[in-house]
């Protein structure tokens, strides 16, 4: 397991850029003064090898910062997997997590949780482990708003991006 201490030997991170600088000894395949940190194909995650295993560059600058890799998930809160800026990343729960996820690419009426039936605008969401129905309205923008706040009362965080604007 990877500490603080042993990270810190390696690289300098720049908790306002987000940026890992390798630091001490070059090696062949990296130089001291490069710039740490490959592009994951899945998802565009940053991803190094240090110390012999692979890390992903969010949960290293969690290390880097609090001196512990996080327990569950760290959160990208602008939902740029490649901005590791400490003030973009949160530690979350699987829950949390996934109140934190961008609109759908299938979604049709701009706001997650809401959907037209008929020529009104019905607002749901899933909390709790249960689905939640918020209400029918006549007008789309009714029905986002009802959706913001139920979202407000159940904790999801601010900037989750649940409508295109």
């Amino acid at each position: 397991m990877i500490t603080q201490e042993y990270l810190k030997s390696v690289v300098t991170y720049d908790p306002e850029t987000g940026h890992f600088i390798w630091i001490g000894e070059s090696s062949p395949r990296r130089q001291c003064g490069d710039r740490m940190g490959t592009v994951l194909s899945d998802k565009g995650y940053l991803r190094a090898v240090v110390g012999g295993r692979s890390y992903l560059l969010h949960r290293l600058a969690w290390l880097y910062v609090y001196g512990r890799l996080p327990c569950g998930f760290i959160d990208h809160i602008n939902h740029d997997t490649r901005d590791n800026r400490i003030e973009n990343l949160r530690s979350v729960d699987r829950r949390g997590n996934g109140r934190n996820m961008l609109i759908r690419s299938d979604n049709s009426s701009g706001a997650v949780g809401v959907y037209r039936s008929g020529k009104k605008w019905v607002a749901q969401m899933f909390a709790g482990g249960a689905s939640k129905y918020l209400g029918t309205f006549g007008s789309f923008d009714a029905a986002a708003k009802a959706r913001r706040e139920a979202e407000d009362r159940h904790g999801f965080h601010e900037n989750h991006g649940s409508t295109k604007f």
